[in-house]
């Protein structure tokens, strides 16, 4: 079974777009464009610290799941946005060593210090702002009634015992009382042949398209 379910991720149908790109795109719209561009300064600097030095061994470390992790996701056939989550905590880590290395950069120059602070104030904002909205605005979506908890209110106060429901996917579960059958598409079969399979609620799901 583990055997079949990996193969799938390389015999599958290619993706419109090459992964890569797909993941580049999803990481920007959590970190944002001022964290993407962190993001590169700290791997940037992580590569030529972990050749150069110094810090050598904790830089190669970071680096050493990060990248081979995002090059063999992304070379996958199969493409989730969640697959990006175990590399997080180390992109945060590579984000924020670009602006602790950038401040201590500044501190090599004669800038004010009411500057200095702006700019390290800015720089966290920038890095931590774009996940946070985002973080936000999911929850505030996730907390509304979904189309699917008011189709499943609506069948269980209107559809009588022992009614045969059609379903797309596997978002809903109904109790013993009803009758069910999921199908990956509604349009597997006809409607005559929905009417004489005795069906009495044909359920439709936009994710099955």
């Amino acid at each position: 079974r583990f055997a079949s379910l990996t193969a799938e991720y390389r015999n599958g149908p290619p993706p419109a777009e090459a992964g890569i790109i797909i993941y580049l795109k999803h990481l920007r719209l959590q970190f944002g464009l001022p964290g993407m561009v962190l993001i590169a300064g700290g791997l940037l600097m992580g590569l030529i610290r972990a050749v150069g030095g110094p810090g050598r061994v904790p830089w190669a470390v970071a680096l050493v799941f990060t990248i081979p992790y995002f090059l063999i996701v992304a070379d996958q056939r199969i493409i989730y946005a969640r697959y990006m989550l175990p590399l997080v905590p180390m992109l945060c880590v590579l984000a924020a060593a670009a602006v602790i290395s950038g401040v201590s950069l500044l501190r090599r120059y004669e800038f004010p210090r009411g500057v200095r602070t702006a700019l390290i104030a800015g720089l966290t904002l920038a890095l931590l702002g774009p996940p946070a909205a985002t973080a936000v605005s999911f929850n505030r979506i996730i907390a509304r009634t979904s189309t699917t908890d008011l189709a499943y209110r609506w069948i269980l106060q209107n559809a009588p015992e022992g009614a045969r429901i059609v379903q797309e996917g596997n978002h809903l579960t109904f109790p013993p009382r009803y009758v069910t059958q999921r199908l990956r598409q509604l349009r597997q079969l006809t409607y005559d042949e929905h009417v004489a399979s005795g069906a009495d609620y044909l359920i439709a799901s936009s994710q099955a398209y």
